[in-house]
Formats: C-alpha cells, structure tokens, sequence
C-alpha cells in the first residue's frame, strides 16, 4: 500500500477523533453529538471546530518528518489541505 494513502487517512481520521474528544470533554449539554454539529453550523461556528480539530495534523506531520516518514508525512499535509478547504466553505458559503 502507497504510503501517501496511510498519512491521508490518519490525516482524516485524527480531526474527526479530536472533534469527538472535545464534543466528550468540553460539552455537557443534551444534544447527541451530530446535534452539537447542527448547532455548531447554525451559530457559525464550524469552521472554528473543524480549524481547532486539525491541530493534532499539525504535531502528526511534524512527527512523521522527524523521523523521516515523510510519504507519510506528505499524506497528513494532504489531508490538513483538504480540511482548509472545508473551513473555507464553511466559513464564506454556508
């Protein structure tokens, strides 16, 4: 398996994984977790979720250039791009 495809999906998957956490950890309120994502959208706050939930790429990618995995590394960059884009949309579209 290509190793750029190993860094995308631990790119993908490790927002989504800080996202959750801090759903768990920060909020203590009734909604179930794609309500808090509803709530986040309609008060225009998504995008600062998505923007909060990428910074752990940020200490995977330095990771994995330290240590000379950068195919991998490449992969986690490719990812974070794709979650720019999204907190674009999120913030100017919707």
């Amino acid at each position: 398996m290509n190793k750029t495809w190993i860094g995308l999906l631990i790119g993908l998957i490790l927002p989504v994984l800080t996202s959750i956490a801090f759903y768990k950890l920060a909020y203590h309120g009734e909604l179930e977790f794609f309500d808090f994502l509803k709530a986040m959208v309609g008060i225009r706050g998504a995008a600062l979720l998505v923007a909060i939930s990428c910074l752990p790429n940020l200490a995977a990618f330095s990771i994995f250039v330290n240590t000379e995995k950068i195919v991998i590394g490449r992969g986690v960059f490719l990812a974070t791009i794709f979650y720019g884009l999204v907190i674009l949309v999120l913030k100017f579209i919707i």
